[in-house]
């Protein structure tokens, strides 16, 4: 039995123990069981990470999802510090860093 077999798109923020291997190895897995038609199709995958890259994954995924028939779009973000005030009557809470500006 499949876990949310109508899952289309996944969003998570500040996670800090998936590693990209894991995500990787999820992505894969959802795309496998929608071209058997277990599942609806993976479309968007948000996550903002809570410490470094540790494996580049969006070509594996862009050429599964091709393999595929699939179009998933990939936001991947990575933050190495914490944020400095996690209170969330802060007016910066949930609000992400943006060092190109």
């Amino acid at each position: 039995m499949t876990l949310l077999p109508r899952l289309e798109s996944v969003e998570a923020y500040y996670l800090s123990s998936l590693t990209d291997e894991d995500l990787l190895d999820m992505i894969t897995s959802r795309i496998h069981a929608s071209q058997r038609g277990e599942v609806a199709a993976l479309r968007s995958v948000k996550i903002l990470f809570q410490r470094h890259r540790q494996k580049d994954i969006t070509e594996d995924v862009s050429r599964l999802a091709k393999e595929a028939g699939i179009e998933v779009k990939l936001d991947l973000t990575y933050v190495a510090e914490s944020p400095i005030l996690l209170d969330r009557l802060c007016p910066s809470f949930g609000l992400t860093l943006n060092e190109d500006v």
